[in-house]
């Protein structure tokens, strides 16, 4: 006669249905990690990162096709390489394309062949002002500061001039001022 223990499934005894599962190996723990080759995403806008109204995996595949968009172009790819670098499937794709789509992150288009009509691949259009963080202006100032005026404080003057001379003497005059400064 054997044991029931036999029958029962290891990670069951480990604790791995109860809600401590760490002890179990996941299949995303078991993973590769991504060979890192210097390639990078702009930053990202925190409303982009914090929106729980989109799936996880819609924002992993929105933040790299904006890593590939580079300076606002469109991408060119398929399903299928999407899939290839998410380790998602093509279905899963089309669902998270859905899902950026009805957020207003994207649009597509598909790509044919000339020669046979044949759908080759996608084009995609990513809306920026929703993904990454906008530049701040460069003419931001802060309104507690007084601004430095850009003028001379010491004015040299030439006196041989009389003319000159003699309308600052009239134009000083007629301000109530007297002439020279001093």
């Amino acid at each position: 006669m054997e044991h029931i223990a036999s029958y029962i499934h290891p990670g069951f005894i480990r604790g791995g249905h109860s809600s401590n599962s760490s002890s179990l190996p996941r299949r995303r723990a078991e993973a590769p990690v991504p060979i890192e080759d210097g390639t990078f995403v702009k930053s990202l806008s925190q409303a982009f990162v914090k929106n729980r109204r989109i799936m996880d995996s819609t924002a992993r595949l929105v933040t790299l096709l904006s890593g590939w968009a580079g300076h606002n172009q469109a991408i060119e790819t398929t399903q299928g390489i999407l899939a290839k670098h998410l380790g998602k499937s093509v279905r899963q794709i089309q669902r998270m394309l859905q899902d950026a789509i009805r957020e207003g992150l994207l649009s597509y288009n598909y790509t044919k062949s000339r020669a046979t009509g044949m759908i080759t691949g996608i084009r995609i259009y990513l809306r920026f002002s929703r993904i990454r963080r906008q530049k701040p202006s460069q003419s931001r100032s802060f309104s507690g500061a007084t601004k430095e005026s850009h003028t001379k404080t010491n004015l040299l003057l030439n006196t041989k001039d009389k003319a000159l001379e003699e309308r600052l003497r009239s134009f000083s005059g007629a301000l109530g001022v007297n002439y020279p400064l001093e």
